[in-house]
């Protein structure tokens, strides 16, 4: 199955778009929007999103660090009108449950780019496990090192790493807070509701 998000990857440090030649990192513009799950920061290039993540505090800046360590030779520009239409391109649909047809960029290893493209498969309302996505991938030795690679997607939520969950069906582990995955989950139907005990 292959993913529906129109992709340009790159390995680590080397700017190469698909199908084109290597060339300088490219400008990267930010800002910060809210969710139905908290606020996010939007990091995208003139080729598409390339990072998501979630703010709990009012530490920004140590948001937009994060950022900046995802593309160290980037020069990193805020943007707080251009967000908009990036909310409304990306994260609306999301909310909505809809599939999203504006662009992504992913930049790491191609072991990284492999498992981050075979993330964007698992449907919505679905889950699956570490060992069957090393399956998938017909590396069924590798399950802890497809952790490693789902640990640091650089687009939570749209790239659904939260839709990882352990063999035994616990959550398991997420970089922006189990609530925030057993949130996401329950809201996409892959998690029965709690209810109150009657």
């Amino acid at each position: 199955m292959q993913p529906v998000l129109p992709l340009e990857c790159c390995t680590a440090f080397i700017w190469k778009p698909v199908n084109g030649p290597a060339c300088s990192p490219p400008l990267i513009r930010y800002g910060f929007a809210n969710s139905q799950y908290g606020t996010c920061l939007l990091g995208w290039t003139e080729q598409g999103l390339c990072y998501l993540g979630f703010v709990d505090s009012t530490d920004q800046a140590r948001a937009k660090a994060e950022l900046h360590s995802r593309w160290p030779r980037s020069k990193v520009q805020a943007d707080p009108e251009g967000v908009i239409q990036r909310q409304q391109d990306y994260l609306q649909p999301l909310e909505r449950g809809e599939d999203i047809r504006a662009p992504v960029v992913l930049c790491g290893s191609p072991f990284r780019l492999q498992v981050w493209q075979a993330l964007l498969t698992i449907p919505r309302g679905q889950t699956t496990s570490y060992g069957q996505l090393a399956a998938i991938l017909g590396t069924p030795n590798a399950a802890r090192a497809i952790g490693g690679a789902v640990a640091a997607n650089p687009i939570g939520w749209l790239i659904p790493c939260h839709r990882v969950i352990n063999q035994d069906g616990g959550l398991g582990g997420y970089y922006w807070g189990l609530e925030r995955k057993r949130q996401m989950l329950e809201n996409e139907g892959a998690l029965k509701m709690k209810t109150p005990a009657g």
